[in-house]
């Protein structure tokens, strides 16, 4: 099963990484966190990224050295590692998938999501 690896740099914002989501045509999406970037990525964004790649028929997972961005994205249902290598060896199926429609669900989902951050 082929892997898209999206390398995601300091200068990256929201757009520009969900951008770069659309473009990636495989079943598995992996977004690689630059070891640099400080800031945890919240559980909207992160819902919002999955959200994207389900549409599209992928899955993703996340790359990071930041606890709280690899805390978030497990509490989601986003497979989390903190290297490539282990990431592109396992299996992402095992870690429970939040369920949801493509659009009205989904949608619904990311705005309760905004709630509790606000």
């Amino acid at each position: 099963m082929k892997t898209d690896l999206l390398q995601l740099e300091q200068h990256d914002d929201y757009l520009t990484i969900l951008d770069k989501l659309r473009r990636c045509k495989s079943e598995r999406i992996l977004l690689v966190f630059h070891k640099k970037i400080r800031k945890s990525i919240n559980k909207v964004d992160l819902r919002r990224f999955q959200y994207i790649a389900e549409l599209q028929g992928s899955g993703i997972a996340i790359v990071s050295t930041n606890r709280v961005t690899l805390a978030n994205a497990r509490e989601l249902g986003i497979p989390s590692f903190s290297v490539v290598s282990l990431a592109l060896r396992q299996n992402w199926e095992r870690v429970r998938k939040p369920e949801f429609s493509r659009d009205i669900m989904g949608y619904a989902a990311i705005q309760e999501l905004e709630k509790g951050v606000s």
